[in-house]
């Protein structure tokens, strides 16, 4: 990769070069995504091995995780330091409540025009195929597209999970979908 780009940077840019660079630079990439899983691997391993049981392992874990997390001072709006528990807590739910409350305007007649937009661009044939139910197939699909190593709901179940249970699990995820479609 230095080679390469030296040579660039001394001659000049090619196709070749730039074709090479970017080869390099995939394989790089992918270097580096292998590394992550592996470390990612180790660390879960390592949990398993020591942390499943009620040992000190465990326990340290526990405390140095809660001083990591643990909120010691905050600045206010004044950018003044406070450190006291109950003035931390004000300041982080005022600043959200200031974040998460939305002023009161009239959307009312921008609600309309949109309306009017939607309704000019959906035929009843558009509209019938969007209101059409799922088929097991289509939500399969979705759920093989989605990212691996992620869990997409609470109960912690990664897409691995369900792409592996897919054959007794495939028609209560399609009745799930169906039902949260029915609820609108």
């Amino acid at each position: 990769m230095k080679q390469i780009q030296q040579e660039i940077i001394n001659v000049s840019r090619s196709d070749d070069l730039a074709k090479e660079e970017g080869i390099l630079i995939g394989q790089m990439e992918e270097r580096w995504k292998q590394e992550e899983i592996l470390w990612r691997q180790k660390s879960k391993v390592d949990w398993l091995r020591q942390g499943e049981r009620n040992t000190k392992f465990f326990h340290q874990e526990m405390i140095q995780r809660r001083q990591r997390n643990r909120i010691f001072s905050i600045k206010d709006e004044a950018r003044t330091r406070v450190t006291q528990h109950e003035e931390i807590e004000q300041v982080l739910v005022k600043h959200f409540k200031e974040l998460l409350t939305e002023p009161n305007v009239d959307r009312g007649e921008a609600i309309e025009r949109i309306c009017k937009e939607i309704w000019s661009r959906f035929t009843r044939e558009k509209n019938q195929a969007l209101m059409r139910a799922a088929t097991l197939e289509e939500v399969e699909e979705v759920v093989k597209g989605m990212k691996k190593n992620k869990a997409p709901g609470p109960d912690g179940f990664t897409v691995e999970f369900y792409e592996a249970g897919w054959d007794f699990l495939g028609q209560d995820i399609l009745d799930v979908v169906e039902e949260s479609g029915r609820k609108q």
